[in-house]
């Protein structure tokens, strides 16, 4: 309810908040606010790991998602309350920062905010169980650090096992796990760029152009850029090797002007003349890529039919009305400059293309363009559907990501929730260590790390009770801190015999975060809202 709220100075009241604002405080926003992470937490517990369950998103105008993935499900559910749209910027931090960990981390914060909920029922105040949560992450990171294992980049073998591991649960399709992760290995490697001592990822270098039709087997890497547009003329070159290319963002059509103007014509030959001057300015747009021996002509925007009859006469291929950001990638591909002037057009101004083809893919063709220099690259997928594509398409981007990561800081952790567990058994260890009420945050803590693997076995159609009493079992040995759960042969294994792995660099990611936004919406005790005011009805 919209209130104001008032006080007295001087026996007279004294509204300090407007009508149109709604307050609410106390223990009334920490229980709306943990009902909202719990509904969060909900809706993308049966998503988690390798076997989890897919959400059907239908849009405002009635188009379809279907995914598995965090971050697109929350930016998809269109959710509005303010708490609610804290776990979206959480999993689209993660996303755009290490690639992966989204769904976990909205869980684990979801869960982490429920447990404390009760401890504050409990008598426990918010700021001892935030001060408690952020000690156990610190427990929590230290011992993975202990627990990681560092790979070596040039092992083939083992860094497409942690790319699969990752990738797994993108997509349902485990035929496709293997091709999508040698792709994005060599996507990876293909842009990775060794400044000093460290590297750099610029994954603007790549686009993935997804084409309905074929199989995953039919996509390829190609060392170039490939324009989703086609040849504009019929009697153009096709396939052109060794090309001279010009790049141009001006108008080769002819411009209507931007004022109104009337000319009085008063015979048929004025205006055929009036119409012949008009194509004759924009043909002598072109002189100049003629007369410097151009094969093939990208346009920024439009190329008038007159005009892609000359250049074809001439063999010169043109496409016209090309993205700018594939403009820039020719740019970087070819050597060549952007022209921006007719005038302009100089020999030192073009570049060079080992080939140039356009291609057919079913009903749609594209124009193949490999440069001189490998500095873009483009990732050409085929698939049954644009579900299947856009499944395939989020795989290579979190490969992409993991081989990053991995670039960046190249350490593993046993996957299929074994570190969870190991790192869960440390805090409850580190609980013992507290006094009074940080003891309870701590045990909250683990038990939501825990909470975790118990999803991952359940949503792998295992037993949880008696499979997380196993794991129980096999952690609390010394020889057990990798066995964990393979969501493909549905069994609790050492993990590092399977090849199942996490990024540390993801997990110390996704574990900060959670731990921060549960510790944020814990110390919340007030909420106000300005809502619009009332519109007064006149008659």
């Amino acid at each position: 309810m919209a209130v104001a709220i008032p006080a007295q100075i001087g026996g007279q009241p004294v509204f300090i908040i407007k009508e149109n604002v709604v307050r609410r405080t106390g223990e009334e926003v920490l229980t709306n606010n943990a009902m909202v992470a719990d509904v969060i937490g909900e809706l993308m517990k049966t998503s988690l790991g390798p076997a989890g369950m897919k959400k059907l998103l239908i849009g405002t105008v009635g188009d379809l998602t279907i995914t598995k993935s965090g971050v697109t499900i929350l930016s998809e559910a269109n959710i509005e309350h303010p708490v609610g749209k804290l776990f979206v910027e959480l999993a689209k931090s993660a996303d755009k920062n290490v690639g992966d960990g989204t769904t976990s981390g909205v869980i684990f914060a979801a869960e982490l905010i429920k447990s404390g909920l009760e401890l504050v029922k409990q008598g426990v105040h918010p700021s001892v169980v935030a001060v408690g949560f952020g000690k156990a992450s610190n427990i929590a990171l230290n011992d993975a650090r202990t627990l990681a294992t560092r790979i070596r980049l040039q092992d083939d073998a083992l860094l497409r096992n942690v790319v699969k591991s990752v990738i797994m649960t993108s997509t349902g399709d485990d035929t496709a796990i293997d091709l999508l992760a040698d792709i994005a290995i060599k996507v990876a490697r293909s842009i990775a760029e060794k400044r000093e001592t460290k590297y750099f990822f610029d994954t603007d270098r790549i686009s993935i152009i997804k084409k309905v039709g074929g199989t995953l087997s039919d996509s390829k890497l190609i060392e170039g850029v490939l324009v989703e547009k086609e040849v504009q003329h019929p009697n153009m070159p096709k396939s052109i090797r060794d090309a001279r290319v010009a790049l141009v963002d001006f108008s080769l059509e002819i411009k209507k002007t931007e004022i109104s103007a009337e000319i009085e014509l008063n015979s048929p030959e004025a205006l055929r003349r009036v119409k012949g001057d008009e194509r004759e300015i924009v043909l002598s747009k072109i002189a100049g890529i003629i007369e410097s021996q151009v094969k093939v002509l990208f346009c920024q925007k439009g190329v008038a039919d007159f005009v892609a009859q000359k250049l074809a006469r001439e063999g010169v291929m043109t496409v016209s009305r090309v993205k700018r950001s594939d403009i820039e990638r020719l740019a970087s591909s070819t050597g060549a400059l952007i022209i921006s002037d007719p005038d302009d057009i100089q020999p030192s101004r073009l570049g060079n293309a080992r080939r140039v083809e356009e291609v057919q893919y079913g009903k749609d063709k594209v124009v193949i363009v490999e440069g001189e220099r490998p500095l873009a690259f483009s990732v050409l997928l085929r698939g049954s559907d644009d579900d299947t594509l856009d499944s395939y398409e989020r795989a290579v981007k979190r490969g992409v990501s993991t081989v990053a990561n991995l670039y960046e800081d190249p350490r593993v952790l046993p996957g299929g929730g074994a570190c969870m567990m190991e790192v869960a058994k440390a805090v409850e260890r580190a609980r013992l260590k507290e006094r009074g009420e940080i003891q309870l945050a701590f045990e909250a803590y683990a038990k939501a790390l825990e909470g975790l693997v118990t999803i991952i076995v359940n949503n792998s159609g295992l037993n949880k009770l008696r499979e997380i009493a196993k794991l129980r079992t096999r952690h609390h040995g010394k020889t057990g801190f990798a066995f964990g759960v393979d969501g493909r042969s549905k069994a609790i294994v050492d993990v590092r015999k399977v090849g199942l792995y996490d990024p540390l660099r993801v997990f110390d990611y996704w574990i900060k975060t959670a731990t921060d936004l549960a510790s944020t919406v814990l110390r919340v005790d007030d909420i106000m809202m300005a809502t619009k005011p009332s519109e007064k009805k006149t008659e």
